[in-house]
């Protein structure tokens, strides 16, 4: 099994986190300003395409899907390459022992040589993406073609700055060639690889195992729980172990859930919760009668508001529903009489966890409809009952399930609580 030169960067950083993407790339938890990051970079690199002239791109995916077929990009590179195009760009190689790399930009010289343009979203040039470039040239080599000079494409000077590296790269063409095969080893070994957090976790990027590896080092790890929760996010552990699936009773928490469950319609729950902090400060805290009140100057502020979902539906939805739930208490006197009105105070145990829907979300949901609120179908009513504990659908084998329901209202009511305290 080959080495990439993302395996390859991430197992120089850490060994455990290229061992991780092979065998557990389930608990990666990639935070928000990273796939910001990422997105930044490939616009970038999308404009330095044609800063050469005309160019021809390798794209190359499995029919269906955005998945890169790796061997029909080194056949058309190939093929590109014997054609004599002058630039070719996401040009694609392959060694004998399967390691791969994607070159941003390939230049094509008179006497049959290439140059290497790595393009980089960045300010200045640092030690990282001179090895990165190290690696590429490495690797094209190996693969058969002669690289003349290496280039790094930066910010640097607007629109953008050009460093010849060659002497750097070529310096790492042995460091490169030795610690392919221990990579490689570490990659396919069946044994999960042992390392303390540290350093490494941040340098020279956040690694997006680290929640992971920090609650293995802490013992969370080895309680059984619901297929669903990611054990790369404390924080998504934390409301599995604490919150989601306990009864819930206060009319102010009842509400924030509300609020956050309308948001979650199209996307993830993990999605949401990721961004519940931001959420309560965007939202002055969830104090009901604040929000109730937003008007169209405050809608356009949570529109810009680049820590929270940014839908307008959802934002407007968001002030209607408070209105409507501030009405619901009116006239039940809470909305936790409301809601828990339709069990009669009693929590419903599920056992599919493959359910999203029943009679019970049907009929919240049109009633609720009924009322005003919008963004509150069958499926988002059902997972609010979840969140609430009106439905309990802790899957058999979780430490949560059935059993412990009073101490585990009480692990939430502390919860709760303390966050409610920091709010204050």
């Amino acid at each position: 099994m080959g080495i990439t030169k993302s395996d390859f960067m991430r197992g120089m950083q850490c060994p455990r986190m290229l061992w991780l993407d092979r065998h557990h790339p389930e608990v990666k938890i990639i935070p928000p300003q990273i796939r910001e990051r990422l997105n930044r970079g490939s616009a970038f690199g999308d404009r330095m395409m044609g800063i050469f002239g005309p160019y021809v791109e390798v794209r190359e995916f499995y029919p269906g899907t955005s998945r890169p077929n790796r061997k029909e990009m080194v056949r058309k590179t190939r093929e590109l390459l014997d054609a004599g195009t002058p630039v070719i760009c996401e040009a694609a190689f392959m060694d004998s022992d399967g390691d791969y790399c994607a070159a941003d930009i390939l230049r094509r010289n008179e006497d049959g040589s290439c140059d290497l343009y790595e393009v980089k979203d960045s300010t200045e040039v640092s030690g990282q993406h001179i090895r990165d470039a190290g690696f590429q040239a490495c690797l094209i080599r190996k693969a058969g073609l002669t690289v003349r000079r290496v280039f790094l494409i930066y910010h640097g000077k607007e629109p953008y700055d050009i460093r010849d590296v060659t002497e750097e790269t070529d310096a790492l063409a042995a460091w490169v060639e030795e610690n392919l095969p221990r990579l490689r080893g570490v990659k396919e070994q069946e044994e999960e690889v042992c390392c303390a957090t540290g350093e490494q976790c941040s340098s020279p990027y956040t690694c997006w195992y680290v929640g992971y590896c920090s609650l293995g080092e802490a013992g969370e790890l080895e309680k059984p729980r619901c297929s669903w929760c990611s054990l790369g996010n404390p924080l998504y552990v934390q409301y599995h172990d604490t919150e989601w699936g306990a009864p819930c009773h206060d009319d102010h928490d009842l509400y924030e859930l509300l609020i956050l469950e309308s948001f979650q319609a199209g996307l993830s729950w993990e999605i949401v919760l990721n961004k519940r902090e931001n959420f309560r400060v965007a939202y002055d805290g969830f104090d009901l009668e604040t929000v109730s009140g937003y008007g169209d100057e405050k809608i356009e502020a949570l529109l810009n508001d680049k820590g929270i979902v940014r839908n307008r539906l959802k934002i407007r939805a968001s002030v209607r529903n408070s209105r409507v739930f501030r009405e619901i208490q009116t006239e039940f006197g809470t909305f936790d009489r409301y809601i828990w009105g339709f069990t009669k105070g009693e929590t419903i145990r599920q056992e599919d966890p493959a359910v999203t829907s029943s009679p019970l979300s049907d009929e919240i949901s049109r009633d609720l409809t009924k009322r005003g609120m919008t963004f509150v179908g069958t499926t988002i009513i059902y997972s609010y009952l979840q969140a609430i504990g009106v439905i309990d659908a802790h899957e058999k084998g979780c430490f949560r399930y059935k059993g412990g329901r009073g101490d585990v209202q009480n692990d939430s009511e502390n919860s709760l609580g303390t966050a409610r305290e920091e709010r204050l």
